[in-house]
């Protein structure tokens, strides 16, 4: 049994246009043989032939029939495709089970009703299976070349002695791992160069994720030249190599996203309504209401929801705009940690190497001690960290470096009486070095604005 043996019949279509698509659906899938019963249009149809397109050779060998009984009358199996379940005897399956139900050596009729009502309880009690195409519920209505499209991919299925296999018209072969080995040299070497695989205890982990990504995207012979011209352009741009280039994008982006406050912080203040860093410059000192023109105007009660976001928003601030992202972690090692969370959240805020440069008086703001770390002026156990979320341990030397000592920032920010240095840091103003003598509890951090971490956990926990 074949395609040769398979029968399209549309029973009263009212459209030309209808029966070119269905004449060109089928031939799309190489059935060839298509009839038609009472056509309410005018037949032969020239809006038929425009919508066939290539299968003008289907519309011309069609045969006409005027009752569905003489259509089908050299047929031995017929399914009729309805949208909606009808009350009548007959076995009604999907469309998916269709190919089950095909038998060798029998001529196979696939029934389609009018495109406004579809067929009638009479057209049907002629056909051996009442076929349905599932589809959404309250809308299954559909054209009458979509449904019979469907209706062919499935047939064809069936006959289909071979699977198919595409072959791509690209010619590069897959590069070879000795030359993504190469290509990842050069990368590395580059990047050491510069510094970026720092620092040398994550050394590995980051060249194994570098090799991760280039060996898993299966890059061809053609791939791997076209990335080397890039970079090669990029070494010629503006005279800096592509890895100055990438690099600097990199932290550019990572500083604006990830932990840089680029607008107002004192703008901050006035949003929260609370002078967060208890500065005496704060605009809120002198115009306690939130910025804009509706600031001064009454606003309702928050809700419990405005209530926690407004405490971890003024905690996130605090400790200098932390990221989103990171503040989260935070949250989760506090709550994995054993003992009380809001002491755990506390401690890992204080121990971030950025706070205890601002709590030692090394910097006036935490904007400005994280400015402090990231341009390498700061060392913790005479070791340069560049990181300002390294969690510093207890009994921790944190120093600044000989040739920042007399910087005049650093001297000022000691000098000034904005707020004294906390018991549970260890200051030697001369020798600039600071000691965390133990990570601190809730009660002990110098806050001058009122904090609320339980709110803070509440947020997260939802």
């Amino acid at each position: 049994m074949s395609l040769s043996n398979i029968y399209f019949i549309l029973v009263r279509p009212q459209i030309g246009e209808n029966i070119g698509s269905v004449a060109r659906a089928i031939k799309n899938f190489n059935i060839k043989h298509l009839r038609i019963v009472s056509p309410r249009c005018h037949w032969p149809n020239q809006k038929a032939l425009a919508t066939s397109v290539g299968a003008k050779d289907i519309l011309k060998s069609i045969k006409i029939y005027d009752s569905v009984e003489k259509s089908i009358g050299d047929l031995d199996t017929i399914f009729a495709s309805s949208s909606r379940i009808r009350r009548v005897n007959k076995k009604i399956i999907s469309v998916l089970k269709l190919r089950t139900k095909i038998k060798k050596g029998r001529k196979i009729g696939i029934l389609f009703g009018p495109e406004s009502s579809g067929l009638s309880n009479d057209e049907i009690s002629s056909a051996d299976y009442l076929v349905k195409i599932p589809s959404n519920k309250k809308f299954s209505s559909l054209n009458l070349s979509h449904s019979a499209i469907i209706f062919c991919f499935e047939i064809f299925q069936h006959f289909l002695s071979n699977k198919v296999v595409y072959k791509t018209g690209y010619k590069s072969s897959v590069a070879k791992k000795s030359e993504i080995n190469k290509f990842l040299n050069f990368i590395i070497k580059g990047l050491d160069k510069k510094g970026f695989l720092q620092p040398d205890h994550k050394r590995q982990s980051m060249v194994r994720n570098i090799n991760n990504i280039f060996h898993r995207l299966n890059l061809s012979e053609q791939e791997i030249r076209i990335l080397l011209g890039i970079f090669s352009t990029l070494n010629d741009f503006n005279k800096k190599s592509w890895i100055d280039k990438c690099f600097s994008l990199f932290i550019n982006h990572n500083t604006i996203n990830m932990t840089k406050r680029l607008a107002s912080k004192h703008k901050v203040d006035r949003r929260l309504k609370v002078n967060l860093w208890g500065r005496p410059k704060s605009p809120f000192n002198s115009r306690n209401y939130p910025p804009g023109q509706h600031g001064k105007s009454k606003r309702g009660k928050p809700s419990d929801y405005g209530t926690q976001l407004e405490a971890k928003q003024k905690m996130k601030f605090y400790y200098g705009n932390i990221n989103e992202r990171q503040f989260r972690n935070i949250y989760r090692k506090a709550i994995q940690k054993k003992g009380n969370t809001i002491e755990n959240l506390i401690g890992f805020l204080e121990r971030r190497l950025d706070t205890v440069i601002y709590r030692a008086k090394f910097a006036s703001t935490v904007f400005s001690s994280r400015q402090l770390i990231n341009h390498g002026h700061i060392n913790v156990n005479g070791k340069k960290v560049n990181i300002p979320s390294y969690l510093v341990k207890s009994g921790d030397l944190v120093e600044v470096k000989n040739k920042s000592k007399e910087m005049v920032v650093l001297a000022g920010s000691l000098v000034s009486k904005e707020r004294e240095v906390p018991d549970y840091i260890q200051l030697d103003e001369k020798k600039r070095i600071a000691k965390l003598i133990r990570v601190p509890k809730f009660s002990e951090v110098p806050y001058p604005a009122v904090m609320e971490p339980n709110l803070v956990i509440e947020y997260y926990s939802r």
